[in-house]
């Protein structure tokens, strides 16, 4: 594969880096109410480019716009007409709600940003909020930090022709956990061209046309997109509430049903330990840190029936890997690697106990609901919405029948209702009837252009 060379000072920061330290994030939803002065303020903001190594920065900014903000930005329609339909139509239609799996608790009625509120539109679930023009991500070293960046863009956020729609709150978690209590972010694809610069780096590389535009995807081809997208990306951005005693509590009572220890079970139906480490490789216990972030594995070739990791993890649902078993190792992961995303989001609420141990999590009498507010504000990019994360969610995540199983979508971030099965000699063990631990609470998707086009956007 030829090199690439990205144009790192034209790319916003977030995409291709995880801002690991920054440990503090809010995501400002903003309306633009008078585009002249939005204009203004957008061209004064200090954007983050790719080429900034966070650990040397204050603080990172970035921005994102969705269709209607493009267009209220003054943005021609023709442009506009050339990126993804999904990003023109926006998540919120009648399709994506059965795509996507959001229906019963996950539909738009109870979302809490991104559809239309109810005076706007006569269907509001199935509207868009036309009011979110504009996210802007913050980033800064510390709460105290974050709070004081937060409170500088209110003040000028009146005198700069934007109202704000609501503020997505962050909250760092021990060991960098999610809400469930299992290390989140392991498996993440490296780009090539950035990544690859660095001595070490693992196979897990995909190309840069399949997160920015205006590069070469795993087909050799450009993303489709017109010539202002180049150095951009699309941004999926979904909060997730997690139900995080619906959860415990449905583990513990199977694993009590099975003769088995909750952990073992979760983690079955999770992939990984709660340390990060993969069963793959620790089938009996968790090995702890030490073996924390490998993902130098595969499925087919180490445990190609699923007696070790089941066949209907999350891990295998959201990355087969090499699990398209037909195809060949490296065929399959040609395969796998059209579909990959880069993921950046982070969790909020409160956890349930600071330890984030299973243990504790179990034994916790903290109370789920609307107002504990807990979960997961996915963010991810990807070149091409429909062919990556909508692939993603609708036939590896909520199918019942992915992979060869009967009924089996994935047990963690799936729909529900459906089973979780896992595969053994001679006999099989079987979970049924696997509640829905995840709610969608928002969503949306956007466009984050490169800098010269951010700029280009801002000119009057």
């Amino acid at each position: 594969m030829a090199a690439t060379t990205l144009e790192l000072d034209d790319i916003q920061g977030i995409i291709l880096r995880g801002y690991a330290a920054m440990q503090a994030a809010a995501f400002v939803l903003l309306e633009v109410t008078d585009p002249a002065k939005a204009k203004a303020w957008l061209a004064a903001l200090p954007l983050t480019t790719a080429a900034v190594e966070p650990r040397e920065a204050a603080a990172c900014t970035n921005v994102a716009f969705t269709a209607a903000g493009l267009m209220r930005l003054g943005l021609p329609r023709e442009t506009l007409e050339g990126f993804s339909r999904e990003l023109q139509d926006g998540m919120v239609t009648r399709h994506r709600k059965r795509l996507l799996g959001d229906g019963d608790t996950s539909a738009p009625a109870h979302w809490w940003w991104g559809r239309a509120p109810a005076d706007a539109a006569s269907s509001e679930d199935d509207v868009p909020d036309p009011r979110l023009h504009v996210m802007l991500l913050l980033y800064a070293r510390t709460d105290g930090e974050l709070a004081e960046r937060v409170a500088d863009h209110r003040a000028e956020q009146a005198a700069s022709g934007l109202a704000e729609l609501g503020l997505l709150s962050t909250q760092l978690l021990a060991d960098r956990k999610e809400h469930f209590g299992f290390r989140d972010g392991v498996s993440q694809p490296e780009v090539r061209g950035f990544h690859d610069r660095r001595p070490g780096s693992h196979a897990n590389t995909i190309n840069a046309g399949e997160i920015l535009l205006g590069y070469p995807n795993e087909y050799g081809k450009l993303p489709a997109g017109p010539a202002f997208g180049r150095n951009g990306s699309y941004l999926v951005a979904r909060t997730l509430r997690q139900d995080v005693g619906a959860f415990w509590s449905f583990v513990a009572a199977e694993a009590e049903r099975l003769g088995v220890q909750p952990e073992w079970l979760a983690s079955r139906m999770v992939g990984r330990w709660p340390s990060g480490a993969p069963v793959i490789g620790y089938a009996d216990a968790d090995p702890g840190r030490n073996a924390a972030d490998e993902n130098d594995f595969g499925f087919a070739s180490e445990d190609r029936l699923g007696h070790v990791c089941p066949i209907g993890s999350h891990i295998r649902r959201t990355n087969p890997r090499d699990d398209m078993i037909d195809f060949g190792k490296e065929e399959a992961i040609k395969l796998v690697n059209r579909h990959r995303i880069v993921r950046r989001g982070r969790a909020f609420g409160r956890p349930v106990d600071p330890t984030m141990t299973p243990r504790e999590l179990l034994r916790s009498d903290d109370v789920d609901d609307e107002r504990s507010g807990r979960g997961l504000h996915f963010l991810c990019f990807c070149a091409d919405i429909s062919r990556q994360f909508e692939f993603t969610q609708n036939t590896w995540m909520n199918n019942p029948k992915g992979l060869g199983l009967y009924d089996d979508p994935d047990p963690i971030a799936g729909p529900g209702g459906g089973c979780f099965t896992m595969q053994a000699d001679p006999v099989r063990k079987r979970v049924t009837g696997v509640p829905r631990f995840v709610h969608v609470r928002g969503g949306a998707y956007l466009f984050m252009p490169g800098i010269a086009a951010t700029r280009e956007l801002a000119r009057p």
